[in-house]
């Protein structure tokens, strides 16, 4: 699902329906999300750093100058 998607149903669940709101925050952060709400119940929802961008271009070969290409025999 896309983060419009979780944005527009927590600002429904946060007006009508708050323990359910309450479990989906929860599920949400548990997934990495982020959660962010203003004080008119507007939320924005922002998605966990994919995988592929979790480390800086260039972090590999670095890895591979400092510990060597073997390190876990390879």
């Amino acid at each position: 699902m896309s983060v419009e998607v979780f944005t527009e149903e927590l600002d429904r669940l946060y007006e009508f329906e708050i323990e359910k709101y309450i479990k989906e925050c929860d599920d949400l952060k548990r997934m990495g999300y982020k959660i962010y709400r203003n004080s008119e119940g507007k939320h924005k929802v922002v998605a966990p750093p994919s995988k592929s961008n979790m480390y800086p271009e260039g972090f590999g070969e670095i890895f591979e100058q400092i510990f060597g290409a073997n390190i876990f025999g390879g």
